[in-house]
């Protein structure tokens, strides 16, 4: 019972954890929160699994086909195991161990374009349609936040 009560709060800390400010500038580890992985922009993760001994051997364990893309401009976010990828006017998020679609949002209003990727803070995945609407949407679940014009 004791056992119970303690692991209660860790589970619902677990899953309620969000996306800092802190997250961001520590850069990356096991996420890769922004467009370059740090606001240095060297587009690498420090680590220790591949090494020049191995990496001869690394294969991809899953392909995920983004339909309708034509020209792919971005790079893929990760959180908490989950990969979010943009294609215009959709977000997609992905379980990033074997590639299933967990939710796909999309702006029917929106009108063509190209997007340069998703964004993330909090509890919130960013990202901009081609008809210049900020859109946001609740990481876990995909429901629309809210939707803004920025641009005529």
């Amino acid at each position: 019972m004791l056992r119970s009560l303690i692991l209660i709060p860790v589970l619902c800390a677990c899953a309620t954890a969000q996306v800092t400010y802190e997250d961001l500038l520590n850069g990356p580890g096991e996420n890769w929160l922004t467009y370059a992985g740090s606001y240095n922009g060297w587009r690498y993760a420090p680590g220790k699994q591949i090494t020049p001994q191995n990496v001869g051997s690394l294969v991809p364990r899953w392909v995920f086909r983004v339909p309708d893309a034509n020209t792919m401009e971005n790079t893929p976010i990760v959180y908490q195991g989950v990969m979010y990828i943009t294609n215009a006017n959709t977000v997609y998020a992905l379980d990033a161990r074997v590639g299933r679609v967990i939710w796909k949002y999309t702006d029917a209003h929106a009108h063509g374009g190209k997007n340069r990727g998703a964004g993330i803070l909090g509890n919130r995945v960013y990202f901009t349609t081609g008809d210049n609407y900020l859109t946001a949407v609740d990481r876990r679940s995909g429901a629309l936040i809210f939707s803004k014009n920025f641009g005529h």
